[in-house]
């Protein structure tokens, strides 16, 4: 049997931050390793019996997040298929504010409450362990329970300090050092391989830095703060040694080459992180100069920082760092006193103390380790993450699905994984010392001495003993044997169309006893080919998606609608808009009703105007009365600073006010034209601008700090989209201030602007049993006001009052006006002009960043015009469009090799 932790009482414990971080887990499609059935019963409990009393299936709860709902549920009906006396029912755990987040008393016993079983992320444990049940009369008395077959130490990741077993091992995260091979190489560095040593990675780090004027590449950046950082195992190590009792000059000798290497400027160290968005943007731009740090941390599945993300979908690992560096373990104590190093974080299946099934919750959640969480194998985060038994990882192929070169990394770090530490509190202390002394506040050993004095004086929290109440199951839904079943999906956007589409369900199952709609909002895993409405018809007798996309998305998989629409008269296709319909056809069938449609629009924060002394900006607003308002809004005061606008290098909203026609995409092939006079002189005019305030200027790191200026209400104008009540900055929780519409500004000439829209619209399964029946829910729903956000499909709804008043009447007026002035570009349109959008944005973005104009612009032509000569002699209408792609990716590359676009 597996070793219990024996570590002194006493210890406040708290999360490990970084296990948050990495433990999104769920599966596209798991492989059962066989039946798993109830363990014989342990000594136990008199409450540990109910199940021999109850008459039927024993009902037990699993909690978890919606998000998870689609995978867990497949698997539920696999395990009760296999166990006949017990149903597990999926039940949501219960939402959080960040007050309440940050108190993890609440936080556990009320995971612990809101179902028999739910996930748990392996943490130090404190009082918190109590929520949950001791597995170790459940372990002992189940004979198929192989403690071996889980990687090391894992089940003594779900210990809590007085060796209690919270939870048993489920999924495995990791991180490991990325190195540029490349660089190692220059500086005449052997190969690093998995089982290197401390002193091996401070050579390294010596060898691969420099320092030339302003001009530094790190050997080595390191995370911000000491539990995510290279130092902790080894510091924590020094702890379990001491028992917590630290020796402050003691360990400033262990870690003293680490302050000389950061003081020497060879490692980008641990660091104040408090203003952690401005931290994070500059770690970002260490990755974006020439001298990227040689080495750094991070997970196997992660994308290179400081990188813009793009999507692969024929290689998972496509954007991540792995495909053009190296990847290895962290390195062991040079003098062997412990192998066990590279942080990792379990999520472990716990059952909560209050549960009244114990056994059959046992069976469910052992059953659960025996499948790997994989909720989406085209996703290299979901692939990395690794099963935590080591049956199963050889079962499911867990390496075969890894980047071959990493494989020997992985074996490694999974054999010796360092999962958290018992002494949160000192590795604070050591953390705040740490800092210090690197920003020359105050000496490492004086400032950690101080701080753990400080720290004999913090009381110990007294235990929560209030017993843990499970919440009572949700009474089975009562479906008329008879019934047609119809799984129907649909995206809730906001907990507003959420809580109006599960309305919508309830009436209409009332309404239709024989029929029963079970609605999904979110669902697991993507198609390899990016098929979504077929990977959805495979899934769902009827659903509601996206516009199709026909050269991707398979026709064959759909129901025609012609018949349905046919019965219904034609009153009711001519309460369409018939351009929207077309939308919708592959030759002449409908495969799709529209639905509801999400044109482009201006947001703005009507109390920043008003505040300004700025009028709103009316149905016929110009692109002249926008600059006016924006530069009129914008002030660099620091005691007053607001913005006007938010402007990206991918933004056309200026060029095109300005009537600069650089891209003719009706050309064959298209012709870009980025260095014209317009072009440069746009582009200076925005850079004035910007220094006069009027811009915000959003780039690839920036992103909080904009979320930041906006939530402030610094920020007066930003696009988005019908529908998005509190836009791109406010998914959760409300805005302090205002937010209005208006339509985009108008505008006039050969380059003026075109208004996009996302619509979207219902399918029917070709192979669903219930045509019919999914007929009439989907034109049920098309009568309804608010089932979706955005602008209703029906010209008879846009026209009503009910969806007037659930808008807004001005808000209506602008989405109608808005709606109308949409073109809908016909499709393949950017699929050879797409590299033209990123060299402008390039060109763009270097301006801004303060290179000369003129110089960016020229470069970026430069690639367009050899970019023209290579595909002028693609044949678009011969290719599919994987293979324009292809074709286009490979112009690009030949045309600059070092391009880090798709």
């Amino acid at each position: 049997m597996f070793q219990h932790k024996n570590l002194p009482g006493g210890v406040i414990r708290i999360i490990i931050i970084l296990g948050l971080l990495f433990g999104a887990t769920a599966c596209k499609k798991s492989e059962p390793t066989g039946e798993t059935p109830v363990p014989s019963k342990p000594t136990s409990t008199p409450e540990e019996s109910s199940s021999e009393v109850n008459e039927g299936p024993v009902v037990i709860t699993f909690a978890s997040n919606e998000w998870e709902r689609d995978f867990f549920e497949t698997l539920m009906a696999e395990f009760n298929q296999q166990n006949p006396g017990i149903i597990v029912q999926y039940t949501l755990l219960p939402e959080f504010s960040p007050e309440e987040s940050s108190e993890p008393v609440n936080y556990y016993r009320a995971i612990a409450s809101a179902g028999d079983t739910t996930l748990i992320y392996a943490w130090s444990g404190g009082n918190e362990t109590s929520y949950f049940r001791d597995l170790l009369p459940l372990v002992e008395s189940d004979p198929a329970f192989d403690p071996d077959d889980f990687w090391p130490d894992s089940l003594e990741a779900c210990q809590d300090l007085e060796g209690r077993i919270y939870g048993i091992p489920l999924s495995i995260n990791f991180n490991g050092i990325f190195y540029d091979e490349k660089a190692f190489a220059e500086a005449g560095l052997p190969d690093p391989a998995p089982g290197w040593t401390v002193e091996d990675f401070r050579r390294a780090i010596s060898a691969l830095a420099y320092k030339k004027g302003d001009d530094i590449r790190y050997g080595y950046a390191d995370q911000g703060y000491l539990l995510a950082s290279i130092l902790a195992p080894y510091v924590d190590q020094y702890m379990r040694e001491v028992d917590g009792h630290v020796d402050a000059s003691n360990l400033q000798e262990k870690i003293q080459w680490y302050i000389d290497l950061a003081k020497d400027e060879a490692i980008y160290p641990v660091r104040d992180t408090t203003d952690w968005n401005v931290d994070y943007e500059k770690w970002q731009a260490l990755f974006k100069s020439e001298n990227r740090p040689a080495m750094w941390p991070g997970s196997l599945g992660e994308m290179m920082p400081g990188v813009n993300f793009y999507y692969s979908d024929d290689d998972p690992f496509g954007n991540a760092a792995i495909k053009e560096y190296g990847y290895l373990p962290y390195p062991v104590p040079t003098d062997g006193s412990s192998d066990n190093t590279t942080p990792a974080w379990v999520q472990c299946l716990g059952i909560s103390a209050g549960s009244a099934h114990p056994r059959e919750s046992w069976a469910w959640i052992d059953f659960l380790t025996r499948h790997w969480m994989l909720r989406d194998e085209n996703m290299s985060y979901e692939l990395v993450q690794a099963p935590a038994r080591q049956s199963v990882a050889e079962s499911v192929g867990y390496f075969e699905r890894l980047p071959e070169k990493a494989v020997p990394a992985v074996r490694f770090s999974l054999e010796h994984t360092w999962y958290n530490s018992f002494y949160p509190q000192q590795l604070s202390m050591v953390n705040d010392a740490l800092i210090a002394e690197l920003a020359g506040k105050s000496e490492f050993a004086e400032s950690l001495a101080a701080n753990m004095a400080n720290l004999e004086n913090v009381a110990v929290p007294t235990p929560d003993t209030t017993p843990v109440v499970v919440a009572t199951p949700q009474p089975t839904p009562d479906i008329s044997s008879d019934a047609m079943v119809i799984e129907y999906f649909s995206n809730t956007y906001d907990s507003e169309h959420s809580e109006a589409m599960e309305t919508l369900v309830e009436q209409y199952n009332q309404e239709h006893p024989d029929t029963y709609i079970k609605l999904s909002t979110q669902f697991s895993g993507s198609p390899s080919t990016n098929d979504y409405l077929g990977y959805l018809a495979e899934k769902y007798d009827c659903f509601a998606w996206y516009t199709p996309y026909w050269e991707i998305d398979s026709a064959e998989s759909l129901l025609s609608l012609n018949s349905f629409i046919q019965a219904e008269g034609p009153g009711f296709s001519q309460d369409f808009n018939e351009g929207l319909l077309d939308i919708f056809r592959k030759e002449a069938d409908l495969y799709g009703l529209p639905v509801a449609s999400q044109p482009q629009v201006m947001a703005y924060n009507a109390d920043l105007l008003e505040k300004r002394g700025v009028e709103p900006p009316t149905i016929d607003w110009t692109f002249e009365d926008f600059i006016e308002k924006l530069s009129a809004v914008g002030s660099k005061a620091e005691s007053d600073q607001s913005f006007g606008y938010l402007f990206s290098g991918y933004d056309d909203l200026l060029f095109a006010g300005r009537g600069v026609d650089w891209l003719d995409e009706e050309a064959d092939p298209p012709v870009a034209h980025l260095d014209t006079p317009d072009m440069i002189n746009t582009m200076l005019w925005t850079l004035d601008l910007v220094e006069a305030g009027a811009l915000l200027v959003q780039t690839d790191d920036n992103y909080m700090t904009i979320n930041e200026v906006t939530q402030n209400g610094q920020l007066a104008f930003w696009t988005t989209a019908a529908g998005q009540d509190n836009g791109m900055f406010y998914m959760e929780g409300q805005p302090t201030f205002k937010i209005a519409y208006a339509p985009m500004p108008i505008m006039e000439g050969p380059g003026a602007l075109t208004v996009w829209a996302s619509d979207f619209g219902h399918y029917i399964s070709r192979d669903t049993e219930y045509p019919q029946a999914c007929w009439s829910w989907i034109a049920f729903l098309s009568e309804q006001p608010n089932a979706f956000p955005g602008v209703p499909a029906r010209q008879s709804v846009v026209t009503s009052l009910a969806w007037e008043a659930s808008v807004g009447a001005d808000a209506a007026a602008v989405f109608r006006a808005s709606l109308d002035r949409v073109v809908r570009n016909a499709q393949n349109v950017s699929q050879l002009s797409w590299p033209y959008y990123t060299w402008r944005a390039d060109a763009v973005n270097a301006a801004l960043a303060g290179e000369d104009v003129a110089q960016s612009f020229t470069d970026a032509q430069q690639k367009a015009e050899a970019y023209m000569a290579c595909i002028s002699g693609i044949d678009p209408t011969a290719m599919s469009t994987d293979e324009l792609s292809e074709a286009s990716a490979a112009c690009v590359k030949q045309v600059d090799p070092e391009d880090s676009q798709p």
